[in-house]
């Protein structure tokens, strides 16, 4: 397939190149596939922090299952998250929500599975109405306001935060403190790669709270 240019997506959706494209680097084999065949990947840097963050997210959904084999999961700005293919056990279903234009680049490029549906959502303007099991929020609510970001924890959620970047984009960040109207379950230090800005991040498991 001749790979699809991506110069006339927005810029906020060009930041979902530079996961894919490290998780490529680091030989995840679906997202190899993707970066060598579909995209002409632009405005993407290999960021080693992400690694880190990716497989403790992985391992945590791993796990999750092995408790709730066929849960429902919401994964909240899923960019290009190839996820569901590392960690499918056969029951989950799977539900990725974006932008339109992100979810128009994974219906053309990405494998079809009739328990992984993508979803156009714009979270600033509209509310997803599920009944989830776990939501999975990897790399995306620093990109919310922190009370717009709220308004979408219904359930059980795993999400991470890192401390104040100079970065336009970032709109919430985190040193470790208490989450009003959430109960926060852990919050784990993942410290970044010294070689690719030594950035610390949290990962955050919590719940619905007061």
């Amino acid at each position: 397939m001749m790979k699809q240019s991506t110069k006339e997506i927005s810029d906020i959706a060009k930041t979902a190149f530079t996961p894919l494209y490290t998780r490529a680097k680091m030989g995840f084999e679906l997202d190899t596939h993707l970066v060598a065949h579909s995209f002409e990947v632009i405005l993407a840097v290999n960021d080693q922090n992400v690694v880190i963050r990716t497989k403790k997210f992985d391992e945590f959904v791993i796990d999750f299952l092995e408790l709730k084999p066929d849960a429902v999961i919401g994964n909240f700005g899923a960019g290009f998250c190839t996820r569901f293919w590392r960690v499918d056990n056969g029951q989950v279903l799977w539900m990725n929500f974006d932008l339109e234009e992100i979810i128009d680049i994974r219906n053309i490029h990405f494998p079809k599975d009739d328990r992984c549906k993508d979803i156009p959502c714009d979270f600033t303007k509209e509310k997803v109405k599920w009944d989830f099991d776990l939501i999975i929020a990897e790399g995306f609510f620093p990109y919310l306001k922190k009370e717009v970001a709220l308004e979408h924890i219904t359930s059980e959620i795993i999400f991470d935060l890192s401390k104040k970047v100079s970065n336009k984009w970032i709109k919430w960040s985190y040193e470790g403190e208490e989450i009003k109207g959430l109960n926060v379950i852990s919050n784990d230090r993942l410290i970044g790669n010294r070689m690719s800005g030594s950035r610390k991040m949290w990962f955050i498991h919590a719940e619905p709270g007061q």
